[in-house]
């Protein structure tokens, strides 16, 4: 009723609006009429208020409601169940179910997993700074993290450690968690750990003592060419804007003019250092993102005076792995024509969450607000057909071909077109981000030896216990990492051993014509594996490159002029 009333007195404030307008163009109006207006003016201020108050108490009293039947639920589980109930595990229960009526990201966080969950965002964790695989029921160390507390106390890559405080570890079966449980703790608190080490008869004894490890956002950061720089950045976290931008300033001092950033399998990560990226390529005052929540209105983020980058020509790459914060940067770039994006389509989360604590350090990551590019563009791909599919999407773009065609399941209706802000191209919304310049995924070598070799981890296995045999021999034969990349290569008595391990492990050579149309990729695999463990991430992704389709095709892309004059649909970029 009461809608109805005020939308009545809204039409008879207009009517009389229209009926005073000769009085208010002179400025001259009567004062009867004056109080007849604001009388009507208060009338529908007062029934809005009224209407709003209204429908805050009835959500008030549904809110209450609801509560009221959870509460009376616990107490009476309490008082009548038959048996003892774990009300922790119930609340947890009824949480999450709770979450599983909302959007898929919308999720509850035990408080055993607050670290775990929390670390690639916060950007370090307190422990001893080695990364680890399993040998032959025996803790391999695959890497040391540069001048961390393992490297300062001596512990080298290669290494097995024994035991720690005395605990034997080696031999038995201990989970990754019972690992990490022993290995980590309170920085400044010690560790005594036992190691063998190759040609070395006795165990060797270290005293270890923890402290805060950065975990890099940056795997690689090169020149491609005098002119060309590279970077890949695997995260969005409170640590990745430092790297950043510094990153950007050595590659600058070496002569870069053009960039390509790799942000390919990166899942995203705090929404403010999306923000800080995109503004090192963006002028002043040019909107970045903006957001709209039910409770939370609209806020817009614009770039500042800042930036490193804002001219010279820029590409980014992009997978269906390329998630939330990846996609902000690029959307940014995107629709002000700022750069291209080569690759396939990203993920498609358009969503920001907010974390809610409860007292127990578990809780609630909900969603808040949709995120939009510049453009007005919403990124999210549609959830209505449930969890299970919304999350098998990627697999799904695989099995009707878009990863090859570059063919969307779906046909982009005129709603979710949009124009960029200074080219007016085309481009859409409601699903990812899709390329400028889409690269078809290479996908025949994913043959059912090569899916049982990576998926059961045989070649892993197999590689870590080549490291550990051929490790001294290897960095004798290849002493500085230029002669790894221009000289190694894979023999046909190192994959012959392959293929015994895998017999060994029940996966019988018998798919010949599988193995051989594999080789390439499980040559590659070899070859970066041991650029990664011998060496650093970077010369292992350096190889990787070099063999991928995407960066081959983003590299061609800077070097071809065409791609950035005016000729050119998706040109006219600001170079």
């Amino acid at each position: 009723m009461l809608p109805a009333i005020t939308n009545a007195v809204k039409s008879a404030l207009c009517r009389f609006a229209i009926f005073c307008k000769p009085y208010m163009r002179a400025k001259k109006m009567p004062g009867l009429l004056q109080r007849m207006f604001f009388a009507l003016t208060g009338l529908v201020c007062c029934t809005t208020a009224q209407l709003w108050a209204q429908k805050a108490q009835q959500q008030e009293e549904r809110w209450v409601h609801a509560s009221q039947k959870i509460e009376n639920l616990l107490r009476k589980l309490d008082e009548e169940y038959m048996e003892t109930v774990d009300f922790n595990k119930a609340a947890e229960n009824a949480i999450t179910g709770i979450l599983k009526e909302l959007d898929p990201h919308s999720v509850y966080i035990p408080a055993e997993e607050y670290d775990e969950v929390n670390e690639p965002l916060v950007g370090n964790f307190e422990g001893i700074g080695i990364k680890f695989d399993m040998l032959r029921d025996t803790i391999f160390v695959l890497s040391i993290v540069n001048e961390g507390p393992s490297e300062k106390a001596g512990i080298l890559p290669g290494d097995k450690i024994i035991a720690v405080n005395s605990k034997v570890i080696a031999g038995v079966q201990v989970s990754d968690e019972e690992i990490d449980r022993l290995l980590r703790g309170p920085k400044n608190s010690e560790l005594l750990i036992d190691i063998k080490r190759n040609n070395q008869p006795q165990l060797l004894h270290y005293k270890v003592v923890r402290d805060k490890v950065t975990i890099p956002s940056i795997e690689a950061a090169y020149m491609v060419t005098p002119e060309i720089g590279y970077v890949k950045v695997n995260r969005f976290s409170a640590n990745t804007m430092r790297e950043f931008t510094k990153t950007l300033r050595r590659l600058k001092k070496e002569g870069m003019q053009a960039l390509m950033l790799d942000l390919r399998n990166n899942g995203g990560g705090y929404f403010s250092t999306a923000i800080d990226m995109a503004d090192e390529f963006l002028e002043n005052n040019r909107l970045v993102v903006y957001t709209e929540g039910k409770n939370y209105g609209k806020r817009s983020y614009e770039a500042t005076p800042r930036g490193n980058f804002e001219e010279g020509r820029l590409v980014v790459l992009m997978n269906e792995r390329s998630a939330s914060a990846s996609e902000i940067v690029a959307g940014a770039i995107q629709d002000w024509d700022r750069g291209l994006i080569i690759g396939q389509r990203s993920y498609g989360k358009g969503l920001v969450q907010k974390p809610f604590m409860f007292s127990d350090s578990s809780y609630v990551r909900l969603t808040i607000a949709h995120y939009y590019t510049p453009t007005g563009r919403s990124i999210q791909k549609p959830y209505n057909s449930g969890k299970d599919a919304y999350f098998s999407d990627i697999e799904t773009r695989y099995e009707n071909g878009e990863m090859t065609s570059g063919i969307t399941n779906y046909e982009p209706a005129d709603t979710v077109k949009y124009l960029t802000k200074l080219n007016k191209r085309v481009v859409y919304g409601g699903g990812g981000i899709s390329p400028d310049v889409f690269v078809p995924v290479d996908t025949a070598y994913r043959t059912a030896y090569y899916r049982q070799l990576t998926d059961k981890g045989i070649l892993n296995k197999f590689m870590i216990a080549y490291l550990d045999d051929k490790r001294t021999e290897l960095l004798s034969h290849f002493p500085a990492e230029t002669d790894f990349e221009n000289s190694f290569e894979v023999s046909d008595d190192l994959l012959q051993q392959l293929t015994e391990y895998a017999q060994q492990e029940n996966l019988p050579p018998d798919d010949v014509a599988g193995f051989q149309t594999a080789l390439a990729q499980i040559k590659l695999h070899i070859q970066s594996f041991l650029a990664k463990y011998l060496y650093s991430a970077q010369l292992s992704q350096k190889i990787v490159n070099r063999n991928n389709d995407t960066y081959l095709k983003a590299l061609e892309v800077l070097q071809t002029n065409s791609y950035w004059n005016s000729a050119n649909p998706v040109a006219r970029l600001k170079q």
